[in-house]
């Protein structure tokens, strides 16, 4: 015998009824509208939905139904009502998805800038990886190139992504090397970009320089990865989009680094970034009107600049040239009173550097200010060698900028160095000893930056369309080469290496580069955590999670009873 069925339990299963057949109509809408399917499946869905929905508003539901029937057709309705919703949540999810990221790096996020790049592509850009993905180096990289090239596919639907396993995918990979004219990547893995006949590699080893055998350790770090992936395929998209290539001019005549010799790596990376790199021999007549930065890197103080190379250094400065100097501590070079004129001290003296204990010439140093060139070099290490002071000095009467403070510092030495002046003494080999009548004490500038001020100086706007100059100055000549070893050079930090990169970069500019930082990977191992947070996850697991569970059942418990 059945019992008979309460009245609210009555008016319980009608609102169910009624609520299935209402959402199996709403279902069979959204199939035809978001689906575009046929009108066969939502006229069946709002019919049986229909039927369903006067089931439910009927005066009287029978009540001869036996308690466990009651129970499965509660159940069945419930797993429809679930199942008419999200149908549509899981389709909408899939074709207007919606991600938060919550890491503490943004690596789940695109810069602005890489939004504002792939917005540019406007016809079909293949992105093709070659990762061995069970290789115990390779496999961890392409995971996170992966989900990168994800988050770049949603934001630009032109992108077309294909991933081979050389190892795997044999036949595909025998064709691709023919077609591609690939090499052997089974050691290196690395990613290729195709825009038309434009075409850019990159390597697996430029995505993660820090956390790859042979790289130098980061001491600082040593749980972290930097990720430098956003950065390099940003720059790749970039590179096979951009119609105009960028040139960089690199003097000679004046002892300057060679793009052949010791800047040969520098010269190659700038190539592989879009820039057309030559060496510049004739800046006694005049700068080429294509020259989109000029670079005078390290020049020997012995080899001055004339009076008519400075001038032409100068007039292409005031007409919104780009230029890039640097130079080693030491003696003048003639260009001195032009930097000068836009608001950048080059002084003649070596700095100093005794926080080891012992005084030396290579000097630590540090990012000044908030400029775009040194925005993302606050956790890298920065060395110079052989370096003198090149500060940003208050605007004088006739000055470039006067009244207009345009000239910054970009880098700054330590409290411990100085600024010494005996140049004679020094290169004769005798021991730095600070001179506080002579010499002046850290913290002193070693890098500088001018950018022409929106306005001249008698208030007068500068036309919106004309030139605007830049100039970088840098107290250390090599400082993007590293030190020299016999006939060798050691690999320099990856500060400098940043530094030069995003000055050329600014200068070009191409700032979207510049801010791109890399992302930082943290691994927090569980047998190297502190005993604070031992003993919080020891007490949430074993007291305060059970005891949430007790409670709650408490409380459906006597809920129930009085009902």
């Amino acid at each position: 015998m059945t019992e008979p069925m309460k009245e609210k339990d009555v008016r319980a299963l009608r609102t169910a009824l009624i609520c299935v057949g209402l959402s199996g109509v709403f279902l069979g809408g959204f199939i035809r509208i978001a689906g575009g399917q046929g009108w066969t499946v939502p006229i069946v869905a709002a019919i049986v939905g229909l039927g369903v929905v006067a089931l439910g508003a009927a005066r009287r539901v029978s009540a001869g139904i036996s308690r466990p029937m009651r129970i499965f057709i509660y159940w069945m309705l419930s797993a429809l009502l679930v199942l008419e919703l999200m149908v549509p949540l899981n389709y909408a999810g899939v074709r207007r998805h919606l991600a938060f990221d919550w890491t503490e790096g943004n690596i789940r996020s695109l810069s602005d800038w890489t939004v504002k790049v792939l917005g540019r592509v406007d016809k079909p850009l293949r992105i093709t990886t070659f990762f061995v993905q069970t290789h115990e180096l390779q496999g961890p990289v392409f995971n996170v190139v992966r989900d990168l090239l994800d988050q770049y596919r949603k934001a630009c639907p032109n992108i077309v992504i294909e991933h081979v396993d050389p190892s795997r995918d044999t036949d595909r990979m025998a064709a691709l090397q023919k077609q591609m004219n690939l090499e052997d990547l089974s050691d290196v893995a690395s990613v290729v970009f195709q825009y038309g006949d434009a075409r850019k590699d990159v390597s697996m080893y430029k995505l993660m320089p820090r956390s790859l055998p042979g790289a130098e350790p980061d001491t600082q770090n040593p749980e972290q990865w930097a990720f430098h992936g956003e950065e390099e395929f940003t720059a790749a998209v970039l590179e096979v989009t951009e119609q105009k290539h960028k040139q960089l001019l690199f003097t000679t005549n004046h002892g300057e680094l060679d793009i052949d010799k010791e800047l040969a790596e520098v010269a190659s990376e700038l190539r592989r970034d879009n820039y057309i790199v030559e060496k510049f021999a004739g800046l006694a007549q005049g700068v080429p009107d294509n020259c989109t930065v000029l670079l005078i890197a390290g020049p020997d103080p012995r080899a001055k600049f004339t009076d008519k190379e400075q001038d032409v250094v100068h007039k292409y400065l005031l007409r919104g040239g780009k230029l890039f100097f640097s130079v080693s501590g030491g003696e003048p070079t003639g260009l001195e009173p032009v930097i000068g004129e836009f608001g950048i001290y080059v002084a003649n003296n070596l700095i100093i550097d005794a926080s080891s204990g012992r005084s030396t010439l290579s000097v630590p140093v540090y990012p000044a200010g908030y400029h775009q060139i040194v925005a993302n070099l606050r956790e890298l290490a920065i060395r110079l060698d052989s370096a003198r002071t090149v500060e940003a000095m208050p605007p004088q009467p006739g000055m470039m900028g006067q009244n207009l403070h345009q000239a910054y510092n970009l880098l700054e030495s330590g409290k411990t160095c100085w600024a010494d002046s005996d140049l004679a003494s020094l290169l004769a080999g005798k021991v730095p000893v600070f001179n506080p009548k002579t010499d002046k004490k850290g913290p002193l500038g070693l890098a500088a930056v001018y950018e022409r001020p929106d306005r001249l100086p008698s208030g007068e706007e500068y036309p919106k369309d004309a030139p605007r100059t830049r100039l970088v100055a840098v107290g250390s000549g090599d400082f993007m080469i590293g030190r020299q070893i016999s006939v060798f050079y050691e690999s320099p930090p990856e500060g400098n290496v940043r530094f030069f990169f995003n000055a050329v970069n600014w200068l070009a500019e191409k700032e979207e580069l510049i801010s791109i930082p890399p992302k930082r990977f943290d691994f927090r191992p569980l047998d190297k955590m502190d005993a604070s947070a031992e003993n919080l996850i020891f007490w949430l697991t074993t007291a305060a999670m059970p005891v949430v569970f007790l409670v709650l059942g408490g409380v459906i418990w006597l809920v129930r009873r009085r009902s």
